[in-house]
């Protein structure tokens, strides 16, 4: 963080604290589903007959767009620690009200990449702390068909999965609404915009 930075968080006003109201949209707004075409998916264990289970995540730049979309894309920053073999991720929010929020999480670097895997895993599970993409660790375990080679799915396979995931969608917007509140037909189109 710059000095600059830093006087300006200094001159801030005390904090208020954020009402429930806003605490349930910001909520709302960070824990909503994304659309069909963000969703990666990778093997998580292979089956018989040339099948696998998926797993569905996120690439970090869907939690990059979800924290632009939710809290403004200069009301957050994301602080990169290394801990042993451990990449730590701290994501701090700014609130209109003053009050800041942070979490933190942190991974081991990966296989390929290893030091910007661990950073994008990193952040990517500070993410979920927040809510973003939380609801992916509720995908159904299915097993789809596979292409020749394993790794990919058929586009039947991708079918199922992004039916898999619609249906998620819908019941984990329908829990959002009943316990945080509904948002209104923008917000909802702009968080489920492919684009951001």
């Amino acid at each position: 963080m710059t000095n600059e930075r830093r006087r300006l968080l200094n001159e801030r006003k005390t904090p208020s604290s954020i009402t429930d109201a806003d605490q349930r949209k910001l909520k709302r707004m960070l824990s909503a589903p994304f659309a069909d075409n963000q969703i990666l998916y990778r093997v998580g264990s292979k089956g018989r007959d040339n099948t696998a289970m998926m797993l569905a995540y996120l690439d970090a730049r869907m939690v990059h767009m979800r924290l632009d979309q939710a809290v403004g894309p200069f009301a957050w920053e994301n602080e990169v620690t290394i801990q042993g073999a451990a990449y730590v991720s701290r994501v701090t929010l700014h609130l209109p009200s003053g009050q800041v929020i942070t979490r933190s999480d942190g991974a081991d670097g990966s296989q390929v990449e290893a030091i910007k895997g661990g950073i994008s895993d990193s952040f990517k599970r500070t993410g979920v702390l927040f809510g973003i993409g939380s609801y992916l660790y509720r995908m159904p375990n299915i097993f789809v068909p596979m292409k020749q080679n394993g790794k990919y799915p058929t586009d039947e396979g991708i079918a199922m999965l992004r039916k898999a995931h619609a249906n998620l969608a819908v019941q984990y917007n329908a829990y959002l609404d009943q316990h945080f509140g509904a948002i209104d037909a923008d917000t909802k189109t702009m968080l489920a915009n492919p684009d951001g």
